[in-house]
Formats: structure tokens, sequence, C-alpha cells
């Protein structure tokens, strides 16, 4: 069987809750990558219980070297965090829907640009169903190419992670309350309101909204 999502890279998400007194120090990729710039940090803004979120672009292809040491500081700097191997776009389409389509990438500084960050956990025997009306739902939206939808490989209990920019507060009140979303949304095959929809094939969601932070150089 043939994937349905157009999935073409390995993503890292790591999530952190942070040490106490330690939530103004982001959560930075690994280092010791071909690509270390290749990512994106988010912090927490409203939602979930965790300070950061890191998306990592690892290529095709995944390695774990256990030959060097087991933990790093950052260990210290945090209270718990979470792994998961996912599968999204390719990094070009990646990055230019998550506003680091720069050469910079993770690295250029942070605007005013807002996230919404949400997993999704399928309900059983609806997983098709779930992740055919997240690409409905990006279809209908004002500006389709903002979004982006990650499938879960290993680690985490969700199954997909749909991510959106938007260009600061206004930009989000504004998609809030767009008069011609309902429209966009029936064009696109939604046949009623896209949370009403979710409920049917979902078991659990959560939502953040988040900033992003740039990644900071090694010292």
């Amino acid at each position: 069987m043939k994937n349905r999502v157009a999935l073409s890279l390995t993503m890292l998400l790591l999530v952190v809750f942070a040490a106490p007194a330690q939530q103004s120090q982001p959560a930075n990729p690994a280092a010791d990558t071909a690509m270390p710039t290749h990512a994106l940090i988010l912090r927490h803004l409203e939602g979930d219980d965790w300070d950061f979120a890191v998306i990592q672009h690892l290529g095709n292809k995944v390695t774990l070297d256990t030959s060097g040491a087991a933990f790093g500081p950052a260990r210290e700097l945090r209270a718990w965090h979470n792994d998961t191997y996912a599968q999204g776009p390719a990094w070009s389409e990646f990055a230019k829907a998550m506003g680091i389509g720069q050469q910079a990438a993770g690295a250029a500084p942070a605007g005013s640009d807002l996230y919404i960050a949400t997993t999704y956990r399928g309900a059983a025997g609806h997983r098709a169903q779930l992740e055919e009306t997240l690409k409905r739902i990006a279809t209908g939206s004002l500006r389709p190419g903002d979004s982006v939808l990650l499938q879960h490989r290993e680690g985490s209990p969700w199954d997909y992670l749909y991510v959106t920019r938007y260009n600061g507060w206004k930009d989000l009140a504004a998609q809030q309350e767009d008069p011609e979303a309902d429209a966009r949304a029936r064009r696109a095959g939604l046949t009623q309101n896209a949370g009403l929809e979710l409920r049917q094939h979902m078991a659990s969601h959560h939502d953040t909204i988040a900033e992003r932070v740039a990644i900071q150089a090694a010292k």
C-alpha cells in the first residue's frame, strides 16, 4: 500500500518541558548533523504543557550512533522530553511554509510569526479519514502554503502533527473571522464545520500557540 501523505524526509520532533528557572533557554537541535540549521524551534505561548518543540530535518535516512557520550549538558536544562520520528514534505517546502526558507534557515532572526501546532491521535479504524480531513482543511485554508502535515513513524502516541504559520496575532484573528472560510472548506470537500468533522475521526488532539526562536550558535 502506498503512503497517502506526500512524504519524503525524516523529521525528529523533540518536545521539552524545561527544568525550573530554565524556561528562557531554548532547546537547540543537535549540532553534530550535516544540516544543523535545518530546524524549526517553537516556544510555547498558550496550550499544551511543553516549553519548547524542535522539528529537525534529518534527511532520508537516520543513523543512531551509540559510541559517544550518552548525555549532553542539555539534559540538566529539562525536566522531561519526548522524541518522535516523523515523515513530512521536502525541506524546501517545509521551510517555505514555516517562514525559514532563507539561507540561514532556522538560525535566521525570529520575527512576529505565530504558529499553531496540533497533534492528532486518530480513532481506531479512522486514521485514513483523519488524514484526508486534515488535508482538506489545509486545502480550504486562506493560505494552504503556510501549513505542513507530518506523519508519525516512531515515538509519541500521536499520528499526525499539523503546523500552521500566521503573520502575527492580527493575521491569526483575521483568519478565525474570515467570512469566506466556510465556502472554501466546502469547496475543499468538507461537509460541516472542520472541528466537527475532525471529531468523527480522532481520539484526541492537543493545540499549542507558539512563537519561533532562532537557533543559537554553538558555544
